[in-house]
């Protein structure tokens, strides 16, 4: 019997041996029924139990990775942790279980979002991290598990302990691999992703500067042909673009695009990734057009967002981010040359996109809001109601996707409160104009003194309050109005054409009403004077 086993165990590791070179899932399939025969036996006291369930859980992991089905990454975690149970704290294959286990964990929580299965593999990460004490060989690959899954969970919770810990973890392992060991190169890009992390919840400089660092380093170790090279390409171009965002100087934005171009030469076509690194490409040069003006930028990064969706088609999961890229650079050029093509094309894209993007998706807040833009130009140039009643029907769906406290709330408001404004304009209907000045009041108290967005949000809401003052002649309106001239002025600085406009603006309306303001002539009389002082100061 125990000749059984051993014939069993050996022909499904032959079999699983032989899968690895094929797409053919039948050698596969054997090992399975292999190594569960050889369970079968262990079971009834026949052979090798854990290495039994360790075998079998691993030949599980890799038909989950083939095939995505849940249940033989369920049964994989099963055999895992049984097998585990069988080997205590001094046994051999201890380690290997831990790690194998973690691993099977880790990719449950990937795939299924259950955050006990990124704790328990955190746990089992540590405990096998205890088991490669200083010295130990195995101590950088260890340290490293337990920093990226550390990171893992930061991108899940938001606990700045987590990514501290991580940044500890992976700067050991990069102390542990000095040049010329194999892992130095994967040492330092997990430093550098976590360092980068922390520069984009904190803002430190240095981290940026850290980060880039390391990834031109960890570059350096993967020369052309090595497997990892396109990944450590992008890496380094995306951290590179984040600081020309943050600094400016088109030195990284070039050797931005250089790194993406160059990863993009490294994936054919046929390369499953290859959409995503038309992407990465055609972004960064519609970046540098938005920077320097260049046609031929813009052109490169149609071209290269075309190629993209092409490669995206119906039911890719890809393709609404390649309808997006596309659509936005569409509207660039539609914005310098003038062609209607180029709005209605963008406009057809971003309708697609958006119907991909179901109530309930991640993305459908940005599909909204770019259709409501791009239907609000096109409004602008043609004039078509329908066009702007849709660009309002977007803009309100919009704001439903934002509660009280989400970060973009204000601009919801202040974009229904414009378009609505817009459409009394046209229309004429009081409601119209009632709303707008209670959304746009709804966003001005979202935005603090100092904020940003605060000065156009004051400028647009005094804009409204003086239409509704021309109409009804209610002084509460001018009074409100003038209050928030007066602050988009301290706000902005001379020569500012915001300033200018809303000045002007309130300079003109009071020459006009001061006659008509009963009993009010004596103090509005001051504010005239001041306002068609600093108006024309703010000319000169």
């Amino acid at each position: 019997m125990l000749q059984e086993w051993d014939t069993l165990m050996n022909r499904g590791q032959e079999l699983y041996d032989q899968s690895l070179g094929t797409t053919d899932g039948a050698p596969l399939q054997r090992a399975v029924e292999c190594f569960q025969k050889a369970t079968s036996m262990s079971s009834q006291g026949i052979g090798n139990v854990a290495r039994t369930f360790s075998v079998l859980a691993k030949t599980f992991d890799l038909r989950f990775e083939r095939l995505g089905d849940r249940a033989d990454l369920n049964d994989a975690i099963r055999y895992h942790q049984q097998a585990l149970d069988l080997r205590p704290p001094d046994h051999s294959d201890r380690l290997d279980g831990l790690v194998s286990l973690a691993n099977a964990l880790l990719s449950r929580f990937e795939q299924f979002g259950d955050c006990k299965d990124l704790n328990d593999a955190i746990r089992y990460y540590q405990e096998a991290l205890d088991l490669t004490p200083l010295g130990h060989p195995d101590r950088p690959v260890s340290l490293n598990h337990v920093g990226n899954a550390l990171r893992t969970r930061f991108n899940q919770v938001g606990d700045h302990v987590d990514l501290d810990d991580a940044i500890k973890y992976h700067q050991e392992a990069l102390n542990l691999t000095p040049l010329g060991h194999p892992k130095r190169s994967l040492s330092l890009n997990n430093l550098a992703i976590a360092l980068l992390a922390r520069f984009n919840q904190i803002g430190n400089r240095q981290d940026l500067d850290d980060g880039i660092r390391y990834q031109q380093e960890g570059l350096d170790l993967v020369p052309p042909g090595h497997p990892d090279r396109s990944l450590n390409l992008i890496n380094l171009a995306n951290a590179l673009l984040v600081r020309f965002e943050q600094v400016g100087g088109c030195e990284d934005l070039d050797d931005g695009i250089g790194c993406y171009r160059e990863a993009l030469d490294l994936m054919p076509h046929g390369h499953p990734d290859r959409s995503l690194s038309l992407i990465n490409v055609g972004s960064a040069l519609w970046t540098r057009f938005e920077e320097l003006g260049a046609r031929v930028d813009l052109d490169d990064a149609m071209t290269y967002h075309q190629e993209a969706l092409n490669l995206t088609p119906p039911g890719h999961p890809g393709r609404t981010l390649s309808l997006n890229n596309l659509a936005n650079t569409v509207l660039t050029r539609f914005e310098q040359v003038g062609d209607r093509v180029d709005l209605d094309d963008a406009i057809r894209y971003i309708q697609e996109g958006l119907g991909l993007t179901p109530p309930g998706h991640g993305d459908r807040f940005l599909s909204l809001n770019n259709l409501a833009n791009a239907l609000s130009t096109r409004f602008r140039e043609v004039g078509d109601s329908d066009d702007l009643n849709g660009a309002i029907r977007c803009y309100q769906e919009a704001l439903g996707l934002t509660p009280l406290g989400h970060t973009h709330r204000f601009v919801s408001l202040s974009n229904v409160g414009n378009a609505l404004g817009t459409r009394f304009e046209q229309v004429g209907d009081r409601v119209d104009l009632d709303d707008a000045i209670r959304y746009q009041q709804r966003a001005l108290e979202l935005t603090s003194t100092g904020h940003p967005g605060r000065s156009l949000i004051l400028k647009n809401l005094a804009d409204s309050l003086l239409t509704r003052f021309e109409k009804i002649g209610h002084r509460e309106d001018l009074d409100e109005a003038i209050k928030c001239g007066q602050e988009t002025a301290e706000m902005t600085p001379s020569g500012h054409p915001l300033r200018s406009n809303i000045l002007r603006t309130l300079a003109l309306v009071l020459s006009a009403n001061l006659d008509e303001i009963p009993h009010a002539k004596q103090g509005y009389v001051p504010h005239f004077v001041n306002l068609s002082s600093r108006a024309l100061k703010n000319l000169i």
